[in-house]
């Protein structure tokens, strides 16, 4: 069957169900419904009291999920050790470094999975990035109110076949040696120059010089 997503104006009696394609406010300016809201039956006289009989509204068929469904299970499905996902809302799924560490990127599956759906991305750091703790290090994004659950479940497919899309490995703590050449003339010089600057990024990466 063909992908039958609606989108159009509709009578506000038919719209409960649907979800809302824009904001709505009042005659005074304040918000009545966000964009992107699950219209219920009691919205219904809502619509009715701002004088409305028909909204712009996205329906869903029953082979689609609604955009923070899908955000949430694709987030679940790449995140991988030391990966934390926390899906907000509005078709997006925020995943983020549970420790400091470097960030591993799958980056052949990744590329496979952006280019199942073009209303399904995921956007993330360059691979071997240096991240903190809670830092982002991707974002999963449905661009319309939702999608298609077969290319979902494509998704979760490529995640269970091949190794973690993303996963963020601790930084392991090293003793590093710093080698200088030059005459002996030179060498004091060079190591005064250069043994503090090397020292503060070593020891920041969790290791001693």
């Amino acid at each position: 069957m063909g992908y039958v997503m609606k989108f159009g104006n509709v009578p506000i009696a038919e719209s409960v169900g649907a979800i809302l394609a824009h904001k709505l406010y009042d005659s005074a300016g304040k918000l009545v419904f966000n964009k992107g809201h699950i219209l219920q039956k009691g919205d219904v006289d809502v619509l009715r009291e701002q004088g409305l009989q028909s909204v712009i509204v996205t329906q869903l068929s029953a082979s689609d999920l609604h955009e923070d469904v899908a955000a949430e299970r694709i987030g679940h499905a790449v995140a991988g050790q030391n990966i934390v996902m926390r899906a907000p809302g509005v078709g997006r799924a925020n995943l983020t470094a549970a420790q400091r560490g470097i960030l591993h990127v799958n980056v052949p599956a990744l590329a496979l999975i952006n280019n199942i759906y073009d209303g399904i991305t995921i956007a993330t750091l360059r691979e071997y990035t240096l991240v903190d703790e809670r830092e982002m290090v991707a974002l999963v994004k449905i661009v319309p109110f939702g999608v298609p659950e077969a290319r979902v479940v494509d998704i979760e497919q490529v995640t269970r076949a091949t190794s973690s899309i993303l996963r963020v490995e601790p930084l392991q703590e090293k003793q590093v040696a710093l080698i200088i050449s030059g005459t002996d003339a030179t060498r004091e010089q060079l190591m005064t120059r250069f043994s503090d600057a090397v020292r503060d990024r070593v020891v920041g990466w969790g290791s001693q010089l």
